[in-house]
């Protein structure tokens, strides 16, 4: 919970500035975006053999809200709904709703900054669970509602937030994953300097399955985390502990996904993320770490991850990124699975008028895995154009 806390901070730092809402009715601030991508995939099925190859259209508008309630209270709202429309596999086309997508209410009083939340996506990406592989059909409907509440005490910031999440998978095939979790965080943190916190994180969650065959789990975990302006061009982020998760045996015998040896299972999380910004037209952020996932094929996933991404400004109106990827993952209590992902990507963006800007995107993934089964290589170019109204 405390990765999906800091994607919607980031999110809130994305949309303060005053050029991100082009439209206004009174005190509301609103912002619309057309979006047409056209997608070239040669393994939309994530096979290594028998591979086939589409053009995949997906047109979608993306919108934003925002509205100062009152001078204590503010309203947020944002989304981005679409189509991904396969031209051969049709049977892969579906509704998206992009996974930052969420209706926030901010009250501020004294000390206290509370915010009430709801969250949401849907989503189908085989690549974003990496035990996944030899189907392009892997859709989950997420919905994470919940409240949080900072209490700034000067030098000392406390935090807490409790959440109650839900995920249905979309896929028939995969329904045996559907799932509640009581979630929260509890977070304190010194402000050692103006751009230095240090602070300590115990989080925790029950997650009951609707199915009896994954098993239902409880997790806690522990660790310190330090944030700091290094020096005027680098800035790092770190965060590590300890994490325990302890599952509850099943009375089925006829389960698709076998968990014969459930147990408890825990050790180590880690990450480090350092941002350098080498000049006026390069900067580059790498980050390595370790973290436990909830699996879909067994009950949890053992994952390792390094990631490089670099942007490059060198050319007006031109931004060039590129970024590699590596994941190594070990699944527990289920169907056993040992897994190396290698991806690596360039992009390069341009502003056609001040209104319509445009990308071209490419793309390479390669799984190797034991079993040899859940081996894919995978190509894609993507044509994106982005009009803001």
């Amino acid at each position: 919970m405390s990765i999906a806390s800091e994607q919607a901070a980031e999110y809130d730092k994305k949309t303060s500035g005053p050029d991100y809402y082009n439209l206004g009715i009174g005190p509301v601030k609103l912002r619309f975006q057309g979006e047409m991508a056209v997608t070239l995939n040669d393994n939309v099925e994530y096979t290594d053999a028998n591979r086939q190859s589409d053009i995949i259209f997906t047109p979608g508008i993306n919108l934003g809200v925002y509205w100062p309630v009152t001078e204590q209270n503010t309203l947020q709202f944002h989304t981005g709904i679409g189509y991904v429309d396969y031209l051969k596999t049709t049977s892969l086309s579906h509704i998206y709703v992009t996974p930052d997508s969420a209706l926030e209410f901010k009250m501020y009083t004294g000390d206290f900054v509370i915010n009430f939340h709801d969250r949401f996506s849907l989503v189908e990406d085989v690549a974003q669970s990496p035990t996944v592989s030899g189907t392009g059909e892997f859709g989950q409907l997420e919905n994470t509602t919940g409240v949080g509440v900072d209490w700034d005490l000067n030098k000392l910031i406390l935090s807490l937030s409790c959440d109650y999440d839900l995920l249905d998978a979309t896929t028939p095939n995969y329904s045996y994953i559907d799932h509640g979790s009581e979630l929260f965080t509890l977070k304190a943190g010194f402000v050692l300097h103006e751009t230095t916190k240090l602070g300590l994180e115990l989080g925790g969650g029950i997650t009951t399955y609707n199915q009896p065959i994954l098993n239902n789990n409880t997790d806690w975990s522990i660790g310190p985390y330090y944030e700091a302006q290094l020096s005027e061009h680098i800035s790092a982020k770190a965060s590590g502990g300890y994490v325990s998760y302890m599952f509850t045996p099943n009375s089925t015998t006829n389960a698709v996904v076998s968990t014969p040896n459930v147990s408890g299972i825990a050790g180590y999380y880690a990450d480090l993320s350092l941002t350098h910004q080498v000049n006026s037209w390069l900067e580059q952020t790498l980050s390595a770490g370790r973290q436990f996932q909830l699996g879909v094929t067994a009950n949890l996933v053992d994952l390792y991850y390094a990631r490089y991404q670099a942007a490059w400004g060198f050319i007006r109106n031109v931004n060039l990124t590129t970024q590699l990827q590596y994941q190594h993952g070990t699944t527990s209590d289920g169907v056993l699975q040992t897994l190396s992902i290698y991806s690596g990507g360039i992009g390069v963006s341009y502003d056609i008028t001040q209104k319509l800007n445009g990308s071209v995107n490419y793309l390479l993934q390669v799984k190797r895995a034991d079993p040899a089964s859940y081996n894919y290589v995978q190509n894609q170019l993507v044509f994106d154009f982005k009009y803001s109204f």
